[in-house]
């Protein structure tokens, strides 16, 4: 059986904080970049996403070809397919980073995979203070980018 390691939790706990350890552990890790529809920031954190016309990623889903997906801000965040089988080709272990839609879109898939849930939560004024000072999230709770 192949496993696919996925941390979730909710926006600032430092989920990427903890995927970043592991990647510089040389665990076999490695982190699967999520498709999505929303424009590019340029805050110098654009690696992380693959990016897709809305079209694109409509038309990945209906072929199967993204394993979660959700939808914030009004834009497609999603897992591809294709991402994660070419890191089990190369012998890795996929890390994904997602948020509790995406997590139960997997865990209730049907893969060729076992994803290995990891739930990380901090106190609610932490993350309210990393949110703030990070200015990526409204007070109503939409992305800055919504």
């Amino acid at each position: 059986m192949r496993y696919a390691l996925v941390l979730i939790g909710p926006s600032g706990v430092g989920k990427t904080s903890v995927a970043n350890c592991l990647l510089e552990g040389n665990h076999g890790f490695s982190l699967v970049h999520s498709g999505t529809t929303r424009p590019r920031r340029g805050d110098g954190n654009d690696g992380e996403y693959i990016y897709y016309t809305r079209e694109e990623f409509l038309a990945k889903i209906e072929r199967g070809e993204v394993l979660e997906h959700t939808e914030f801000g009004g834009n497609l965040y999603g897992t591809p397919v294709d991402e994660v089988n070419r890191f089990f080709a190369e012998g890795k272990i996929p890390l994904l980073v997602l948020d509790m839609n995406g997590a139960e879109s997997l865990y209730n898939g049907d893969f060729d995979f076992r994803p290995v849930i990891f739930y990380i939560y901090e106190d609610i004024k932490v993350i309210e203070e990393r949110l703030i000072k990070r200015e990526t999230e409204n007070p109503s709770g939409k992305g800055m980018d919504a």
